[in-house]
């Protein structure tokens, strides 16, 4: 049986291999700066000897790598991005679909290197048998091509070796990360993804550098003669296993995210711990839709609440310990009764996100510690961030620190020390404003060094009477966002015939542009703003290095659209099921389980996946000089229909999903609305830091990927007096002048006594309450 190697070329000529410079005589390693734009082509392999034959002839090639994936049909071969989803075939929006392999990379960068194999060119068949020893056991035994990484020989602690297999049959990598999870020496599971790159080239050695270990590469005899991994038949359990014991947190079947007290176990799915809390949730889902079933137009009954409660807790509690019975539920039920007959509590609401929900206890305890302490704690694990990277490694870290330790001081300190030591890095850091920008921008600029250039990025209208436009055509620009197509592809470059006449003097462009070209000694950092995070890079912006995010960003990233169900029905057909649309529309009306219903009538992922909307894709000259538009075509209906087909394909291919959750049908206005969390620009090959006062490990790795998360908790010198309660829409404050006025002098009173007041609010009442507080004073 015969594959394929997928390799890609970079198209601006970087490379694609570690490079290494003498220094006062000590190796210095610079980081490579990854290209953007790749050249792809597939090399055919059938065998260990034929992929050893390929990879031998790949390192020498510095500005070439592979990957997994595969280019998906149709897709031009010449100057394109890195892009593909594990989740979604043929995704509109990436160039690589997901492939089983028949071989596979597996890097190892954390095993000790024993003392007695100190001398690696005298050692190296002791090291790949004691390394090869510790793999899952069908490994051993067999022959490999080995490639010591670039940082074996230099730095001399740990075994750093890349071992490729041949298989037996081709595995995908879902299988392969389960399979390679039972491995006793930690593996890097990130390079099962379609397009994590696989580095193959040797390192490069320059200005009087020598590599110490030049025999880096080449097949390692087992010994048993045996050439091909047999792959286990049962894949696919380790595969379950290993989701369930990584699943932190349960997802109920309405897509909500359960409370972290509540643990289940991993076979049963039944509650074991945090029961408690379980019975209180299924309280409130009780209390809510009985108020929904009767409009709120009858008396709570205790008894027909108890009995629902209890129904709800057996079939998801494990009570094999007999601790729990129908009077827990009672005294739940009697509860929530008397919740609602208060007044305070009304559970209904325009949306379940926004309904008002009484709290029995603290969410999350959390243990908190001084000032000093914090400060100490964020200070070590900044350092160990940095010097992870320095280690080779791709850290990715999430803080969740709260006020007090200097995030943002101590952040910027161990960023401008690791710069001092390093080259080639480029670093993206991403702030909600533009004022806190300015401060990473002036506190990296202090001492900075020749060799490190910063740049605060501004959007082409540039900041309102700060920065003047950078865009001469901003006008036309706006005209290009508002009918949803890509401004850079179509008013900026295209091809190297297709451009701006302004491009090469562009304000906008040139905080992009690297005009020495590509040089191993700079460091660059470029400062966002989080409205960034969503958007798609340009063909100057090359992937960070290293990516910084500070504060909560992820509302900057979701979004919301919607789109008549009419036209649904217009627009979603296939051969099979030319009537898709009108299908989908009312199972949506129905509500429930959405996917369920299209299941049975037949619907299934491939069908979902041969949706084509090219035909509605607005086709949209280029213009190099227009500073407005007569008429441009909308690409809102190709961009809603190409968004809502990826987000069926990923909720069908959930096995536990049987209702949408990120596909709703609004009765009000008859529109199918789309949420959904926006592709997020980090690389996942950059080191990734998170500094987020409010972060939440499940939520954030849907959006990241894996990731630590390590809480901060400094104690706050605060105390809450009163909160001033009215839930509801903006609308309600800002037509209730004698609220508002009753509000501003409960404020007054407290500011009276010392005290310093917090409101948080939108915007209209934050400035009435604002100028009242400020005329009370002046009084």
């Amino acid at each position: 049986m015969s594959d394929f190697l997928t390799q890609l070329t970079s198209s601006e000529g970087k490379p694609a291999a570690k490079r290494f410079r003498l220094v006062d005589g000590i190796l210095q390693k610079q980081d490579m700066q990854m290209s953007m734009f790749f050249d792809t082509d597939t090399v055919p392999v059938s065998s260990l000897h034929e992929l050893a034959a390929a990879l031998s002839e790949l390192e020498q090639d510095t500005a070439s790598m592979v990957i997994r994936g595969a280019l998906i049909e149709g897709r031009e071969t010449q100057s394109i991005r890195r892009t593909g989803k594990a989740s979604l075939w043929n995704d509109p929006g990436s160039n690589f679909n997901a492939m089983p392999r028949q071989w596979c990379m597996i890097d190892i960068d954390d095993l000790p290197l024993p003392p007695e194999f100190a001398d690696i060119s005298v050692h190296q068949k002791d090291i790949l048998a004691y390394t090869v020893a510790r793999l899952p056991e069908a490994f051993r035994g067999v022959d490999c091509y080995f490639q010591f990484s670039a940082s074996m020989g230099i730095k001399t602690d740990m075994v750093r070796v890349h071992l490729w297999y041949w298989l037996d049959r081709p595995a995908n990598d879902r299988e392969m990360t389960a399979w390679l999870s039972q491995s006793e020496v930690p593996v890097d599971l990130s390079l099962f993804r379609p397009v994590q790159p696989h580095f193959t080239a040797h390192p490069v050695f320059v200005e009087g550098a020598v590599d110490p270990l030049p025999a880096r590469s080449g097949i390692y005899q087992a010994g048993s003669g045996q050439l091909t991994v047999n792959v286990p038949d049962n894949l696919h359990v380790l595969e379950v296993s290993r989701r369930a014991a990584t699943r932190q947190r349960h997802i109920r079947a309405n897509g909500f995210i359960e409370a972290q007290e509540i643990v289940r176990d991993p076979d049963t799915g039944l509650a074991v711990d945090g029961r408690e809390k379980l019975l209180y949730q299924l309280s409130l889902d009780a209390m809510t839709v009985w108020v929904r079933l009767t409009k709120g137009k009858q008396h709570p009954p205790v008894d027909n609440l108890t009995d629902r409660i209890w129904e709800a807790f057996e079939a998801e509690a494990d009570l094999s310990d007999g601790k729990w019975s129908i009077s827990d539920a009672r005294s739940k039920a009697g509860a929530r009764v008397a919740d609602y007959q208060s007044g305070r509590f009304d559970f209904t609401s325009r949306s379940d996100s926004t309904t008002l929900y009484p709290v029995d206890q603290p969410y999350f305890l959390i243990a908190t510690v001084d000032k000093e302490a914090g400060a100490k704690q964020l200070d070590d694990a900044l350092r160990g961030f940095f010097e992870a990277i320095e280690r080779d490694r791709r850290p990715r870290l999430a803080l969740r620190v709260t006020m007090g330790a200097g995030k943002t001081r101590q952040t910027i300190e161990h960023l401008k020390s690791y710069l001092n030591r390093t080259y080639s890095t480029d670093v993206e850091i991403y702030v909600p404003r533009h004022d806190i920008a300015d401060e990473y921008e002036q506190r990296l600029r202090r001492g900075e060094q020749p060799g490190s250039t910063v740049t605060h990025i501004y959007g082409r209208r540039g900041l309102e009477k700060q920065v003047p436009a950078l865009c001469s055509r901003y006008e036309y620009v706006e005209q290009l966002e508002m009918a949803g197509v890509s401004v850079y592809r179509n008013a900026c470059f295209r091809s190297g015939t297709e451009i701006c006449d302004s491009y090469n003097s562009c304000a906008y462009i040139a905080q992009f542009r690297d005009d020495g070209g590509y040089s191993p000694l700079q460091n660059n950092v470029r400062i966002y703003q989080h409205v960034s995070l969503a958007l798609p890079r340009n063909r100057l912006e090359s992937e960070p290095n290293i990516v910084i995010v500070d504060e909560a960003f992820l509302t900057n990233c979701l979004r919301r659209e919607s789109l008549s169900a009419e036209q649904v029905r217009n627009h979603l057909h296939h051969p099979d099921f030319p009537n898709l649309g009108a299908i989908l529309v009312d199972a949506l009306k129905v509500g429930g389980e959405a996917i369920s219903r299209l299941r049975e009538q037949g619907v299934s992922n491939r069908i979902l996946a041969e949706l084509d909307f090219d035909a509605l894709q607005p086709d949209v000259p280029f213009d190099s000089n227009a500073n407005t538009a007569p008429r441009i075509q909308s690409a809102s209906l190709y961009r809603f229909l190409n968004r809502l087909r990826s987000i069926l394909i990923e909720e069908f291919a959930l096995d536990d999903r049987e209702q949408l959750t990120r596909v709703l049908y609004d009765l009000r206005n008859g529109e199918i609305v789309l949420t959904y969390l926006e592709n997020i620009r980090i690389p996942e090959t950059a080191a990734l830091l998170i500094l987020d006062a409010t972060c939440d490990e499940t939520i954030l790795r849907q959006a990241v990927g894996d990731i630590e998360l390590s809480r901060i908790d400094i104690e706050q010198k605060a105390t809450v007096s009163q909160v001033y309660d009215r839930t509801g829409s903006n609308r309600w404050w800002n037509d209730a002048d004698k609220e508002v006025a009753k509000l501003v002098s409960v404020m007054n009173e407290w500011a009276s006594f010392g005290e310093k007041v917090l409101c948080i609010s939108h915007k209209m009442l934050a400035n009435y309450a604002s100028s009242a507080l400020n005329k009370w004073l002046r009084s």
